[in-house]
């Protein structure tokens, strides 16, 4: 606990000055800003940038032993507009519905209890 509270303190003590709360990099920030203003100098501070060194990796490294040859979808898509002759499928199509010879089906009971429903409403 002491170590945090003393921590703490230290951490206080390096922000503050004056009566403001800020950090001691950002105060001299301003001053340096303040000095430029005096000066008249911000034009060429803000249109003068330093020159950076790059190493720029975003294009593609092809070797010089490779040799790109030319993709087949030309000819697969001139062939696909050409007519073509299909040959007859034999399919075994199981998608109708099976019911077993032996089963009944029986009227839905609901229409019995919508009539007696709407009876009852005519009676009211």
């Amino acid at each position: 606990y002491q170590r945090r509270v003393r921590g703490h303190k230290e951490a206080h003590n390096n922000t503050t000055n004056t009566n403001l709360s800020l950090p001691t990099h950002i105060l001299k920030m301003s001053v340096d800003l303040t000095k430029v203003l005096e000066e008249g100098k911000l034009e060429e501070k803000l249109t003068h940038l330093k020159h950076a060194e790059t190493c720029d990796k975003s294009g593609p490294v092809i070797e010089k032993d490779i040799h790109i040859k030319e993709a087949p979808q030309k000819a697969v898509f001139a062939d696909i507009g050409k007519p073509h002759e299909l040959k007859h499928a034999e399919t075994c199509d199981k998608s109708a519905p099976v019911i077993e010879k032996d089963i009944h089906i029986k009227e839905a009971p609901q229409k019995a209890l919508f009539a007696e429903i709407a009876a009852k409403k005519k009676d009211e």
